[in-house]
C-alpha cells in the first residue's frame, strides 16, 4: 500500500494544509486539485492481518472451510439411523398436482415446474440404510402405504414447486424411520399397578351392567304357569 503526502500553503497561525492520497481508496477530488505543493511518496508499514475472535476458523477449528469439497455422507449403522437418505436408492417420479392452485398451477405458472407432485418409493425389505429393527416395525405400522411388491410409497403435493415437495417427502421418510427406531417407554411398577386396578374396575362394572340388563329382560317376560 502506497501513500502520498502533500503540504500546502500556510493557513496562518502556524497551521498548514496536509493532504494524504492512499492508493486503492477513493478520497475527495479536492486532493488532486491542490497546486504549488511538493509530494513525497513513502510506503506505509505493513500490519499483520486482523482476525476477529468470532472468525470461522476460530469457531470451527476442525473444519476445512472449503465449500468446493463435497463432504462424505454420514454412515448409517445397524442400530442407529443418522438421518442420511441415499438418493440413488430411491425411485422419484413427478405428476400433475391437485394441491394448492389445482391443475391450473401446473399449466399457467411458467416459472414453476409443470409436474409439481412428487412420489418417492423404495423397497423397504432390502433398504440396508435403515436399521433392521426399524424396518420390521415399519413393515407392521405402515401396511397401507406398502405395495404388493414391498415398496413403501410417500408422496407430497403440499406446495407448488417440485423441490419443496421432494424435501417434504424426504422429511416424511425421516420421521417414519425415527418413529420406528424409538424404543418403547419404560413402564414403572406403580403405573402397571394403577392400570391393572383400572382394568379390574372396568371388568366389574361391565359384569354389573350385564346383570342389571339381564334382570330387566327377565322382568319383561310374561308369567308362566310355573310362576303362578
Amino acid at each position: 500500500m502506497a501513500a502520498a503526502i502533500s503540504i500546502g500553503k500556510s493557513l496562518g497561525y502556524g497551521f498548514r494544509r496536509l493532504c494524504v492520497f492512499v492508493k486503492g481508496f477513493r478520497l475527495p477530488g479536492v486532493i488532486s486539485r491542490e497546486t504549488e505543493v511538493n509530494y513525497s511518496v513513502y510506503s506505509a508499514p505493513s500490519f499483520p492481518e486482523f482476525k476477529s475472535a468470532y472468525s470461522l476458523d476460530k469457531i470451527y477449528p476442525n473444519s476445512g472451510l472449503n465449500v468446493t469439497t463435497i463432504p462424505e455422507p454420514p454412515k448409517n449403522s445397524e442400530e442407529k439411523f443418522s438421518g442420511y437418505i441415499p438418493i440413488d436408492k430411491l425411485k422419484i417420479s413427478y405428476s400433475r398436482s391437485s394441491g394448492p392452485g389445482g391443475q391450473n398451477v401446473n399449466k399457467v405458472c411458467f416459472f414453476l415446474s409443470v409436474n409439481t407432485k412428487v412420489e418417492i418409493r423404495f423397497h423397504l425389505s432390502t433398504a440396508d440404510w435403515i436399521p433392521e429393527s426399524a424396518r420390521n416395525k415399519m413393515l407392521e405400522h405402515y401396511k397401507t402405504s406398502i405395495t404388493k411388491e414391498g415398496y413403501l410409497v410417500v408422496n407430497s403435493d403440499k406446495t407448488r414447486t417440485q423441490t419443496l415437495n421432494q424435501a417434504d417427502c424426504m422429511d416424511k421418510i425421516r420421521c417414519m424411520i425415527r418413529e420406528a427406531s424409538r424404543s418403547p417407554p419404560e413402564v414403572l411398577p406403580e403405573t402397571r399397578q394403577m392400570l391393572k386396578a383400572r382394568q379390574d374396575r372396568a371388568s366389574s362394572m361391565r359384569l354389573r351392567q350385564k346383570r342389571i340388563h339381564s334382570s330387566l329382560k327377565k322382568d319383561r317376560q310374561s308369567p308362566t304357569l310355573h310362576d303362578i
